[in-house]
């Protein structure tokens, strides 16, 4: 086994890589016995699926990315957020705006929320169902099962109208692993009797009139910031598809479920539409 000193000089197409990323060199080996880089490849993805042909009406339709309800074990506390959580669900209602808002609304053909949808979790600390003692809990009701149950009557409305899919985040009660796996039914005892009401899996791939959206909740893209020479997030998630890769960072600073399998960008093609979101908490 041979191994070289790598000169890799001002190579631009390497800025913000990071490890975890496989890619290849092309170069030359110089007297000295290092090699010279002189180019830089990623592996090259398949390509997607052709985009649908646009209607004859050549109106568009729309898909609205949400994250960061927030119903939290504390609601009374948070107006602010219960204002905004209103406001969304009257203007996705068509009870906001003149005709032509309206109409645009009308259009919205599915409703994505990314995660942190409950505050079961403190970002980065303990779970805060298990900080009472169960001896001191066994009687009560624990604040959070509020919060739970205002979300479902949330999505009730929502899900009444039009299609909703309900990610897993960060904060929500489900596991912290990645996959995180969609939030258990018994949390929405009322959305769930609704055809139009998915609870689905962080990350998550799904076609919509032909396009297909590959999203996340935004842990992977937080993760890889952390630790980017950039602070563009919109960058950060380019070079995902650039890599060919989604969470290169794993498993040393992104926890992944060990025997998941490989990644889902570069496997079967590159999606259409690529989300990931994050909210400030």
């Amino acid at each position: 086994m041979t191994s070289f000193i790598l000169e890799l000089g001002a190579l631009s197409n390497l800025n913000g890589s990071r490890l975890g990323v496989v890619l290849g060199v092309y170069g030359t080996l110089t007297s000295a016995g290092n090699f010279q880089v002189l180019d830089v490849m990623f592996p090259t993805v398949s390509p997607s699926s052709p985009l649908p042909v646009a209607l004859e009406s050549g109106e568009p339709y729309y898909v609205l990315l949400v994250c960061g309800l927030r119903f939290d074990t504390e609601e009374g506390k948070n107006a602010e957020v219960q204002i905004l959580r209103h406001h969304l669900l009257n203007w996705l209602l068509g009870n906001y705006g003149g005709r032509e808002e309206q109409e645009k609304v009308a259009r919205i053909v599915r409703v994505i929320i990314a995660g942190n949808s409950v505050m079961a979790k403190k970002p980065g600390g303990r779970n805060c169902f298990s900080q009472v003692a169960k001896y001191l809990s066994k009687k009560m009701i624990h604040p959070s099962v509020e919060a739970a149950s205002s979300l479902d009557i949330f999505l009730k409305q929502l899900a009444n109208y039009i299609p909703v899919d309900l990610m897993p985040g960060e904060t929500d009660p489900t596991n912290n692993l990645l996959p995180q796996q969609a939030l258990h039914s018994c949390m929405f005892r009322k959305a769930c009797r609704l055809p139009n009401f998915n609870r689905v899996t962080n990350p998550y791939c799904v076609s919509i009139c032909g396009i297909t959206f590959l999203g996340t909740s935004g842990q992977n893209i937080d993760d890889l910031s952390k630790h980017s020479v950039t602070s563009d997030r919109i960058l950060v998630m380019l070079n995902t598809l650039k890599w060919g890769h989604l969470c290169p960072t794993m498993p040393d600073t992104l926890v992944w479920l060990q025997g998941i399998g490989r990644a889902p960008v570069g496997s079967d093609g590159v999606a259409a539409a690529l989300c990931s979101l994050i909210t400030d908490i």
